[in-house]
């Protein structure tokens, strides 16, 4: 995969719109980077120099991805700005006030040669209200709901797309296919799905009405999208579907095969909403908040989630340090513990920090990356229970949590230690999982990084002390508001085929258990069928402007 990026010369229209903003790293890797990250630069190679990697996917036995996410490739952003550029009626046609056609199509070629891939922000659930656009397009409600009052969007006040009509579907999976197979995308991302979902989504009781079965769920709607997301995967079989619904929906990233909505990944704004807040509190409050820094854990492995720090949830440096308590240098080290948690925490990854962000900070976030790729304890078994062990879950009142990473080796397993206090402690005991050999690889508070330097210089043996009921212990420096983070090496001896042997054996009883588990889940499904599946026995086909069914043994599992 190449590596240079000096061949790279793109239209620079497409740039200096602020439409993208391009991270490329220079380990071996790809995946993906985001966000309305501002920018003005002349070409593609400028972009691709600065630093920073944005979104990380990946599964067992892959390394992570780099990708770049374009959220403003249609002319939806000059039309409706109150709605931040999503809504767009132009869904064929990418802007011509950055380029021509031919250019974004350079773009997207050039981008797939650096090895980074193209993901889309794709909005089905929504249109702008204009004369030029779709909303009475021949004069009548044609591609919006019937009832006026429940067409207009509670809190955009653009119009809701009607999912009955057979003519609306048709459009909208062309179009996402359109973007798949002649530009080439490599991933959608959907926004505002809980607003095609939920038919009281932002509405009060009497503005909406029930469907068929007296519930608030859209019908119509999840049937498009089960079919949007079967065709998609027959068509374009590697092309990534994020889903950004922001309600309790379940199991949306399981499989339309499995009788639900088929979505790769889900965005987890409920993450970054509880980790903000927890931020935000001053740390001697902070114990009193400590839920919401490890309540995220009781639901990491009910879909496959998307992690996210970027410029949409954070803001800019300024805008992300003025909700942070403390001194600037406080407020820094913050701001590096947060990204560093992220990376440390199951799920894909995605960060946009300022293009103009200090060097110490552009260093930490080079060296974050690495550390990730370097470890395949931290995405090897992000979608298993055993990829993650708590070993500090409740010390709220010192403000640390400590875990561990893990893959079926002991030897790649990974000990993080994250002081949310304001305060360093000296000589931190942790339990760990074996006797053996503990080297810190990465520390938040490194003064290469603008930290204080606070630092474990050298290894940690183990000792056969007691703590977080583990035989073993280590004691260690944790910085304020700091992250460090520890490689584990189990002693040659018959402790560490134990540990070798109890690891597999754990996996091997919580596969069979999930298994079981489906089995068991699948057979109540066949006896007792909810109301809302008597509408899905089949798929639709799209097929000219008409729908055939569609047997669900053609649709593909994710």
């Amino acid at each position: 995969m190449p590596t240079d990026s000096s061949n790279l010369v793109v239209s620079p229209h497409f740039l200096e719109s602020g439409s993208i903003y391009v991270f490329k790293r220079e380990f071996d890797a790809y995946f993906c980077s985001v966000g309305r990250v501002y920018v003005k630069k002349d070409t593609i190679c400028q972009c691709i120099n600065e630093s920073g990697t944005l979104f990380f996917f990946g599964s067992k036995n892959t390394l992570p991805r780099e990708a770049v996410q374009m959220i403003k490739s249609d002319p939806g952003k000059y039309l409706d700005d109150i709605t931040g550029g999503y809504s767009t009626y132009a869904y064929y046609a990418p802007t011509s006030r950055f380029g021509s056609a031919a250019d974004f199509q350079k773009l997207v070629d050039e981008l797939h040669q650096a090895g980074i891939g193209v993901i889309l922000d794709w909005t089905p659930a929504q249109f702008p209200r204009y004369a030029s656009g779709l909303e009475r397009f021949d004069g009548t409600p044609l591609y919006e709901k019937q009832n006026p009052a429940e067409a207009i969007h509670p809190f955009w006040g653009t119009l809701l797309y009607n999912y009955a009509s057979p003519m609306v579907k048709d459009f909208l999976i062309s179009n996402a296919c359109f973007w798949a197979e002649v530009y080439h995308a490599d991933g959608l991302r959907m926004d505002d799905v809980d607003a095609m979902l939920y038919l009281d989504y932002g509405r009060n009781q009497g503005e909406w009405t029930p469907n068929i079965y007296g519930s608030n769920e859209n019908l119509d709607a999840l049937e498009f999208l089960k079919h949007l997301n079967s065709v998609i995967k027959q068509r374009n079989p590697g092309l990534l579907l994020i889903a950004q619904e922001d309600g309790l929906w379940p199991e949306l990233t399981d499989s339309v095969a499995n009788d639900h909505l088929g979505f790769d990944y889900k965005w987890s704004g409920g993450w970054t909403k509880d980790l903000l807040e927890y931020l935000g509190k001053d740390p001697i409050e902070r114990k009193n908040y400590h839920d919401q820094l490890t309540v995220s854990m009781l639901y990491a492995y009910c879909e496959h989630y998307i992690l996210t720090l970027g410029s949409r949830d954070v803001g800019t440096l300024k805008e992300f340090a003025d909700r942070l308590p403390g001194t600037q240098e406080q407020k820094d080290a913050q701001i590096r513990e947060a990204y560093a948690y992220m990376m440390l925490h199951p799920g894909c990854k995605m960060m946009a920090p300022d293009k103009d962000m200090p060097k110490d900070l552009e260093m930490f976030v080079k060296d974050l990356n690495n550390m990730y790729l370097a470890h395949p304890a931290l995405y090897q078994m992000d979608d298993e229970y055993d990829g993650f062990e708590w070993i500090q879950l409740m010390k709220y009142e010192e403000n640390v949590v400590a875990f561990l990473r893990k893959t079926e080796k002991p030897e790649e397993t990974i000990l993080a230690v994250c002081n949310f206090a304001a305060i360093p402690y000296e000589n931190y005991q942790v339990g760990v999982p074996f006797a053996g050999k503990y080297k810190e690889i990465f520390n938040s508070d490194d003064k290469k990084y603008g930290g204080e330097g606070v630092v474990n210089a050298r290894v940690k043996a183990a000792k056969k002390a007691e703590c977080d009921e583990r035989e073993y212990s280590i004691t260690v420096k944790l910085p304020a508001l700091g992250v460090t983070i520890f490689t584990c090496t189990p002693e040659e001896t018959k402790e560490k085929k134990a540990a070798e042997s109890k690891i597999k054996k754990s996996i091997t009883k919580a596969r069979t258990v999930r298994k079981a588990a489906a089995k068991t889940k699948a057979a109540v499904k066949t006896a007792v069928k909810p109301v809302t599946k008597k509408v899905t026995k089949a798929a639709p086909k799209v097929t000219n402007g008409t729908e055939t069914p569609v047997k669900k043994d053609l649709t593909e599992d994710k």
